[in-house]
Order: C-alpha cells, then sequence, then structure tokens
C-alpha cells in the first residue's frame, strides 16, 4: 500500500498555498503533482488561519485531485511557536504523567492556561533538560478543522522550520545546516536546532551564520557562491515540469518527503 501512496507536504505562505505531491517507487520518489494555490486577503496571515471557511473554498477544488490513498503533512509558522528548555522532574515518570508534568510546568511559566497550549517535547543536548515547543492552541485548532472539513487524511503538523530537518543527511558535511528564505525571514535547522529568523536580525546568509553561529546550506536550485542543496534533486522523477519558482516549494518538499507512508 505504501507504493500506492500519495504523500503530500502543503505550506502556507503569504499570499498562496504551496503544496507537493510525491510517491514511492521502486526507483526512489515520484513526482506526481505540484500546486500553486492563490489566497484571499480574508483566509490567512503570515501563515495563520485568519477564516477557515475561505481557506477550504480556496483549497475545495485542489482536493478533488488527491486520489483516495493519500498522507497530507501542514506545515505550521515556526515564527508562531516559542522554544524553551526546562530541567526534567526529579524523579522518572511514565510517559503520559511526563506530558502532564511539561503541559503544567509551561503553562505556569507562560502565565497562561494549559488548555490554551499546544506543545511537543523531546530531551535535550542536557540529560538534565526537555526541549518543549509551544504553540497557541486555537492557532493549530484551525488548521486541523480545515483538514477536516476538505476530508484529508493528516497525518503531521509541523512547524515549517524544523521539517528542513529532512535534508541534513544530504549535505556535504555533517556539521552543517540548512537554511530556506522565506518573503520576509529565514527558515534554518540545524542537528539540534530549528527557527525562523527576520532580514532585520539577518539580511544575509553570511549574518544568519553569525546569527545561528553554524555554517548553513543554502536550500535553493539556483547557482550560488554558497554551498546550496536544491530539494527537487532529491525526487528521482520529475514529472510534470517543475514550476518556475521551484525554490519556494522547499518545505512543502521536505513534509511530502518526510511523511511516513502506510
Amino acid at each position: 500500500m505504501a507504493f500506492r501512496c500519495w504523500q503530500v507536504g502543503l505550506h502556507i505562505q503569504h499570499e498562496r498555498i504551496v503544496i507537493v505531491a510525491v510517491q514511492r517507487e521502486r526507483v526512489g520518489w515520484a513526482l506526481r503533482r505540484w500546486w500553486s494555490i492563490p489566497l484571499p486577503d480574508s483566509a490567512a496571515e503570515r501563515g495563520i488561519i485568519i477564516r477557515s471557511d475561505d481557506m477550504v473554498n480556496a483549497l475545495r477544488s485542489w482536493r478533488r485531485e488527491l486520489p483516495l490513498q493519500h498522507q497530507v503533512a501542514l506545515a505550521f509558522p515556526a515564527s508562531r511557536t516559542l522554544q524553551k528548555t526546562i530541567p526534567r522532574p526529579a524523579m522518572t515518570l511514565r510517559e503520559r504523567d511526563s506530558t502532564q508534568w511539561v503541559a503544567s510546568n509551561m503553562a505556569k511559566r507562560m502565565e497562561m492556561d494549559a488548555a490554551a497550549l499546544c506543545f511537543d517535547y523531546a530531551p535535550d543536548e542536557s540529560p538534565r533538560e526537555y526541549r518543549v515547543t509551544v504553540a497557541q492552541q486555537r492557532e493549530v485548532v484551525a488548521l486541523q478543522q480545515v483538514a477536516q472539513k476538505l476530508n484529508l487524511r493528516a497525518v503531521a503538523i509541523t512547524p515549517d522550520a524544523s521539517t528542513l530537518h529532512y535534508f541534513l543527511p544530504f549535505l556535504p558535511e555533517p556539521e552543517q545546516g540548512v537554511a530556506w528564505r522565506d518573503a520576509d525571514a529565514w527558515l534554518w535547522a540545524t542537528r539540534n536546532r530549528w527557527g525562523a529568523t527576520g532580514f532585520t536580525q539577518a539580511a544575509t546568509l553570511n549574518e544568519l551564520h553569525s546569527h545561528v553561529q553554524q555554517p548553513l546550506t543554502l536550500c535553493s536550485a539556483q547557482p550560488a557562491t554558497q554551498p546550496h542543496l536544491d530539494p527537487w534533486s532529491l525526487i528521482v522523477k520529475r514529472q510534470p515540469p517543475l514550476p518556475p519558482d521551484s525554490d519556494a516549494f522547499a518545505v512543502a518538499i521536505a513534509l511530502a518527503l518526510g511523511v511516513h507512508a502506510w
């Protein structure tokens, strides 16, 4: 069944949605379709859904092009997340109890009701800490509701910068990270970190190097003086022809390739 399933990455950008669908074949990944769908101003702002009905209407025709066997991974704006490290509890807890403990800890730190937060956590580099990513529950739920209204088989909602981790194994040097240029910010990921950095903090890739304090490879198909990785090159069979603005699809590609097929 895995070979029949379309794996889809959906990335909401400033004025449009870009989507990539791939399928696993014996020779590797094959491109099935790509889409660039304009968004009405009322639908979303900086990747966050404002009016779900407008978003659903914008995607309704696209939804009819998907086969029954599909899985969709959706991007969530890294700029709308907060990353924190917190000390682990003094005693070993079961997973459910650990989750409740992290939720309570973060709610106190942010002075918010735990029910208003959506979070994920993982062990940090330090064995005594957790690395926690937090978003507002209502913003995540809005994305989930759009997927439900469109009857999508949504399997993941991932911060857009975090999806760039998928490209790290394809870099020539393991200590490098990756960066991608959005309309008004850099998205970047290294082995242990990821984030969004506005152009006011780092106008160029060299300045982003200094900000992140780690070498970065640019996600781009365009020739560049800096090291670069073309995300489309990871797809073995690339038909139909690629979009003219192919660099805009980097996050969608990472999402699609990173979906775990059935």
